[in-house]
């Protein structure tokens, strides 16, 4: 949506739902041979309008692990970012992002606190 653009009004001038749903590139912080632990995932955006709700996904290794919903926070304007505490394995990371309410959203980053997994024998 642009500034002053009507992507989210209809013919008659009525607020239309704006619908998106993205996925992030698969995450391996530049380890693609070693596993590793996700203790925090963090999301960055900046939300508009009332009671605004973001729907997210996280993916281990292409199977979805984790489903939650971060709500915005109607009386501050400023770039909100949130942090939810996880505990997952594996060798790449993925994360889906769905917003399907009136409201619009920007977003700004995604972010993964991680550490590799100790590794014993021939197998990684």
């Amino acid at each position: 949506v642009v500034p002053d653009g009507t992507e989210d009004r209809d013919d008659t001038g009525t607020a239309k739902i704006i619908n998106f749903d993205i996925k992030t590139p698969k995450y391996n912080f530049n380890l693609p041979l070693r596993k590793k632990r996700v203790s925090y995932v963090y999301v960055l955006f900046k939300n508009f309008g009332p009671q605004h709700e973001l729907d997210i996904k996280l993916y281990v290794d292409d199977e979805a692990k984790e489903a939650y919903t971060i709500k915005g926070d109607d009386d501050y304007s400023g770039i909100i970012t949130h942090r939810k505490k996880l505990d997952y394995t594996g060798n790449y990371f993925q994360l889906e992002i769905i917003n399907d309410q009136y409201s619009e959203v920007e977003l700004y980053g995604v972010g993964f606190d991680y550490e590799q997994v100790p590794t014993v024998g021939d197998k990684v």
